[in-house]
């Protein structure tokens, strides 16, 4: 196989993203929020998201979203992370399904409501989402009432 080259990896990345690729500009600021081939800066991995963003990438979308609600490079604002995350739900990002169900189930942003928690859930589960599936089990644990959630025999989740 092929050695790999983050220093060309960025270099590639950065000049695909300065020509308005999204995926380009969304993986070079997962290089800054996680410091792989540049000195970790959440600033500029945010303004890295929220070009992408700007262009409807849903994954830039849905790491822009976990930036304001963690306060990571942008000021928190919980709001604006969930409405990050709506937007990034209509374009498919399953990750953001997930997020979503998690604001849902915690009260983040939104009203705490577990039956709207659970249907994001295995909208996401549906879209193959292992920490999806997870939450999912545990929402059983927690709430062995809850309706709507089918357990195969094998103890995996099957979303509808």
């Amino acid at each position: 196989g092929v050695e790999k080259d983050k220093m060309r990896a960025l270099s590639l990345y950065y000049e695909a993203a300065k020509r308005g690729n999204s995926h380009a500009e969304t993986n070079l600021g997962f290089a800054y929020k996680h410091g792989i081939g540049v000195p970790q800066d959440l600033s500029k991995a945010a303004r890295c998201y929220f070009r992408a963003s700007q262009q409807n990438n849903n994954v830039a979308l849905s790491n822009l979203g976990l930036c304001y609600q963690h306060g990571k490079g942008v000021p928190k604002n919980i709001e604006k992370a969930v409405q990050l995350y709506r937007r990034s739900v209509e374009l498919g990002n399953k990750g953001a399904m997930n997020n979503l169900g998690h604001c849902h189930e915690h009260g983040i942003g939104v009203a705490k409501d577990l039956n709207l928690a659970l249907k994001w859930y295995k909208k996401a589960a549906k879209a193959q989402s292992e920490k999806a599936r997870k939450n999912i089990l545990e929402l059983m644990r927690k709430y062995p009432d809850l309706k709507g959630i089918e357990v195969s025999k094998g103890g995996g989740v099957l979303a509808p």
